[in-house]
């Protein structure tokens, strides 16, 4: 299976990253990527950029680089059981891409995270659902995965989680339940640096092993992916 987005990305922006968003986009090229994400830590998170890092980006950086196209975003932290994000309505409308995460636990401390999800699936602004395979934040697949499916929310699959955070079998789980409940994903590196944009090997490997039907892969062909633009109506940002 092939990939041509990689839209969960971070550059020196967060402190704990080490490459430049010039660095991404060429390993981007590189390895044959049509499109990629930029997406911060947002604000008071535990290393999160000025605002005015999201709010330049648009105008600032070139929308398209060493051929591919930029999606200009940020991986926003689930912070409340209301399924509120450390980034307020008026600022996130504004971004291309938003993945919501969960980082640590959220006010309340609940033990499960179904209802936070399912309120965090009402926010229309979300794109992606951040690696959410996490024994420390369970909730309940049957459940919510269909609901982020009908609210047209992503699914993600993580790279990082799983080759350096040894979540397989958490994620392949997650991904028998999204093949159940026929729930689209998306494979994103997570990169901390340049040369992981991309690089989705254990991914990989663990869609081969299910024989994840490659159609719930949003980001395995452009066509697809530009459909999901659409519906999400992002599709005229090159423009």
């Amino acid at each position: 299976m092939n990939f041509i987005a990689d839209t969960h990305t971070h550059t020196v922006g967060s402190t704990h990253a080490y490459s430049t968003i010039l660095e991404n986009a060429r390993v981007a090229a590189d390895r044959g990527l049509k499109f990629l994400a930029i997406t911060d830590h947002g604000p008071n998170d535990n290393d999160p950029p000025h605002i005015w890092h999201f709010h330049n980006m648009e105008r600032s950086v070139d929308r398209e680089l060493f051929g591919v196209k930029m999606l200009f975003g940020m991986e926003a932290s689930i912070t409340g059981a209301d399924g509120s994000l450390n980034i307020e309505a008026g600022e996130i409308m504004y971004l291309d891409w938003v993945i919501a995460s969960v980082h640590y636990p959220v006010e309340g401390n609940p033990s499960d995270y179904t209802g936070v999800y399912e309120r965090v699936a009402d926010n229309p602004f979300v794109d992606v659902i951040g690696h959410c395979a996490q024994p420390y934040y369970p909730f309940n697949y049957d459940k919510i995965l269909p609901i982020f499916c009908g609210k047209n929310k992503l699914v993600e699959i993580n790279e990082t989680q799983i080759t350096h955070r040894h979540r397989s079998p958490e994620n392949r789980e997650l991904l028998q339940k999204c093949m159940e409940y026929n729930v689209p994903v998306i494979i994103n590196s997570d990169a901390h640096f340049c040369n992981r944009v991309g690089e989705f090997f254990g991914s990989q490997k663990l869609l081969e092993e299910l024989n994840f039907p490659e159609e719930l892969v949003v980001n395995s062909s452009e066509d697809r992916f530009i459909r999901y633009l659409k519906v999400r109506r992002k599709e005229n940002l090159w423009r």
